[in-house]
């Protein structure tokens, strides 16, 4: 689902640049979900730590 929105969102940003060639536009596509991806693993990474935080302080208290 986030790469999907990811999609949609990227092909929004290089409709905004002035990039006229095929070849241009497919690079700029590409840059542009490689920054995604890595944003959103690094997002999911920092979540899945938290979680693991707030299970443990969990089971600590009960």
């Amino acid at each position: 689902m986030y790469l999907l929105v990811s999609g949609y969102f990227i092909v929004v940003i290089t409709k905004q640049f002035p990039v006229k060639e095929s070849m241009g536009r497919k690079i700029f596509f590409t840059v542009f979900f490689c920054i995604f991806v890595a944003f959103q693993i690094a997002v999911m990474d920092v979540l899945g730590r938290l979680e693991r935080r707030v299970i443990t302080i969990k089971k600590l208290l009960y």
